[in-house]
This record gives C-alpha cells, structure tokens and sequence, in this order.
C-alpha cells in the first residue's frame, strides 16, 4: 500500500478532471506566475494571484479548469487527455516545482504531525522572518520558492544515502534549471529511492 506522500503527490501526477487522468502542465514560477498575471489583466481583475500563479491545490486547480472550461464553452467532458492538457496550458492553469513540494509537505504534515507547513517555514533570519511569517501565515506558499524551502531555515543537507527518509526534498541541476528545480522524496527501501515531480516518479538506485 502506497504511503500518505504518494496519495498527496498522485493528486497531481494523476489528475482526475472530466472523467480523465492527466498530468497537471508543469510551470517555471516566473513563467506560471506571468501567464496568471496576463490572464487576469485580460479579464480586467486585478488580484495578483486570483489564478494561484503556479501555487494552486489540486481543488484549486480542478475549480479554474471547470471554470475556464465553462467561459470559453470547451467540451471537457468528450475533449481528450491532450486536448485538456493544451486548454489547462493555454489558460495558464498548471502548477510549478514548489507548489508541489509545498503541497505534499504540507498536507504531509498536517497528517501525520498534526502541523503545517504554514506555521513553519521561514524566508528570513531572526525577528524579521518570524514577522514575515506571522504577516504571511495564510500566504506562505505563494512566497515559498525552491530556494525558500531547501535554504539553511528549513532545512538541512544530507551527506548520507542512509540518512535519507521519505519526505525529504532534492534539489534537480540540469542545463536549463542551474539547480532551481525541487522534488520530494516519497519512499526509499533497500535498493531504490523514488522522487515525486510535478509530472511523474522517478526511482533511483540506492547505495
């Protein structure tokens, strides 16, 4: 039986909407927070983050698609897995590393510590980050980036493949993400560890 971190990692990697299951469209947080941006001035409202700007739950999100799908009469019920994952594109509607991890994290926590994610994470030093986060409380994901989550505050670095548990967060480098990419760990056994992306698992080999 899968853990409580693949249940709340699968809401998005196997997105139920319009009798489908898709992957929820990945998003860069400038990128998804732009698009949200330009959507929004084009529908004249002005709220900054009315369309989550990449950050959104999976309710959130199955309510913008069913809501875009309605204003713009898009058949969601007989379009197919692409054509629904183009329309969430197009309407900006899609979900950036952080959010994820944020999510999973969170709701992580909230069921097997009895916390949340909200009431812990810090974006600055001393008295000035416990202001920010009193401020923010309600807000923090949408002032939680990769770097946010993974800095000196949150957390810390593990030397040690055994050290690794689920519920940890790895940082991704590749060309075009120069480390800003985070993923989650959500289960480790003898011989693999399986990380949760925003679009799929993956499984390495343990050592």
């Amino acid at each position: 039986m899968r853990n409580n971190l693949y249940q709340f990692a699968d809401k998005y990697i196997h997105f139920e909407i319009g009798g489908k299951i898709i992957n929820v469209p990945y998003s860069i947080s400038t990128e998804g927070e732009k698009r949200a941006i330009e959507e929004l001035s084009s529908a004249g409202v002005t709220g900054r983050f009315s369309s989550y700007g990449g950050k959104g739950t999976p309710e959130q999100i199955k309510k913008l698609v069913f809501d875009a799908t309605r204003k713009e009469k898009f058949d969601l019920k007989n379009a197919t897995s692409k054509e629904i994952i183009t329309f969430m594109i197009k309407k900006g509607i899609r979900v950036d590393c952080s959010g994820f991890v944020y999510y999973v994290l969170d709701q992580y926590l909230k069921k097997e510590k009895h916390t949340s994610l909200d009431s812990l994470i810090l974006r600055y030093s001393g008295m000035q980050g416990k202001i920010e986060r009193f401020l923010l409380q309600k807000n923090r994901v949408r002032h939680s980036s990769a770097s946010t989550l993974t800095n000196n505050l949150n957390s810390i670095k593990i030397e040690k493949v055994k050290d690794i548990h689920p519920g940890d967060m790895i940082r991704l480098t590749h060309a075009d993400w120069k480390g800003k990419h985070i993923s989650i760990i959500v289960a480790i056994n003898n011989k693999y560890i399986t990380y949760a992306m925003t679009s799929q698992y993956t499984q390495l080999q343990g050592a």
